[in-house]
Order: C-alpha cells, then structure tokens, then sequence
C-alpha cells in the first residue's frame, strides 16, 4: 500500500503545468504535506504559481484515475 506521500507525489506528477499552477493558486487550503509536495513539484518543472486571475477549475478526470491507481498497488 502507498503512503499518503507518494500518491500525492504520483498525483502531481500526473498533473498537466496548468492544472498544478492552478492547484497551487490555492494550496493555502491543503494540508502542509499536500503544499510542500506542490511546491517541490513546481520547482522540478521549474514554474511558478499562476496569477489568481488565470486561474480556473481544472479537469483531473485522468489524473484522478492515476491516483486510484497508486492506491490500489
């Protein structure tokens, strides 16, 4: 079984650029675990957070599936 750690890891990493700048327009609602990991992410890809503007609600259908996934395996 995963750790909550890396299904969030498995999670961002499945997030397409938009989406995770997105997510983390809004990361002051995750759990400190959930905002470093998005944090650590978006240095990987080397991008920042999205203007608040820009911001939408992001699709996360297949990512969702990646996610359940990691959980099952």
């Amino acid at each position: 079984m995963r750790t909550q750690e890396q299904a969030l890891r498995i999670y961002y990493a499945a997030m397409p650029d938009a989406d995770l700048q997105s997510a983390a327009a809004n990361r002051s609602s995750f759990l400190p675990l959930a905002q470093r990991l998005l944090t650590e992410e978006l240095r990987k890809r080397h991008l920042e957070e999205a203007p608040a503007a820009a911001t939408g609600v992001p699709e996360h259908h297949g990512v969702m599936n990646v996610l359940r996934h990691a959980f099952r395996h």
